[in-house]
């Protein structure tokens, strides 16, 4: 049928059953072939997503590393702004960090981290991958921050329960003993820069020839504690 009449009006879901059909015998280079025109005879939809991503699996399942990102490229760029542009994001990441390209995967989870609406759950899975790595690199600042940025805008009560927890925790280990731990919300927000301490005037002895005695200042230069457990 998709030979004989290609300007029939069964031509796009003959092509897509062929497409099933191919992959369910395992000639899936047929079956992307077949999901890719039916892509080109669809146009921009959420059924022409769906055989952007059927492409994709099939690569992924190849193997097809340049491939795959290449598929999930076009699905961000034909998305235009639904769930579908943000979940590709995240497999873009998700496959470079398969593939030990580890500052390749944070790039774009750090790019998702930037995308709308803040409460997609893409999104917020990209956050706790964002935040194993800055973990990872004890970096607790900034895993302080993803954390608090998940607790913030996951839509689930336990999640935002735990997130919120584990702010807190990397950001008491990010600080100095002596300094408070700040709440969920304030470790979201962008650290403000450090202002020079204001020199001290050295206190002049009565007696000739005594130095003046220097006391540290409390909390300078203890190393944060770690995170039992971890």
């Amino acid at each position: 049928l998709a030979e004989l009449y290609p300007s029939s009006e069964y031509i796009k879901p003959a092509l897509f059953n062929l497409a099933l059909c191919y992959k369910n015998t395992g000639d899936t280079d047929k079956a992307e072939e077949s999901y890719r025109r039916y892509f080109e005879l669809t146009g921009k939809g959420d059924d022409a997503i769906g055989a952007l991503w059927e492409i994709f699996n099939i690569q992924k399942t190849r193997g097809d590393l340049s491939g795959a990102l290449k598929t999930l490229t076009q699905i961000y760029g034909e998305s235009e702004g639904r769930e579908d542009g943000l979940e590709a994001m995240y497999y873009m990441g998700e496959m470079n960090y398969d593939n030990r390209q580890p500052d390749e995967a944070r790039d774009y989870w750090e790019r998702l981290a930037q995308q709308k609406p803040a409460s997609s759950a893409w999104r917020l899975q990209g956050l706790v991958k964002l935040g194993e790595i800055y973990e990872g690199e004890k970096n607790y600042q900034e895993a302080a921050r993803v954390y608090a940025d998940i607790a913030k805008n996951s839509t689930k009560p336990d999640v935002a329960r735990a997130a919120a927890e584990r702010a807190r925790s990397l950001a008491a280990m990010a600080r100095p003993a002596a300094e408070p731990a700040p709440s969920a919300e304030e470790a979201a927000q962008p650290a403000a820069p450090a202002k020079k301490p204001a020199a001290r005037k050295k206190a002049v002895s009565k007696k000739a020839g005594a130095k003046p005695s220097v006391k540290e200042l409390p909390g300078m230069g203890a190393k944060p504690a770690a995170e039992e457990g971890n």
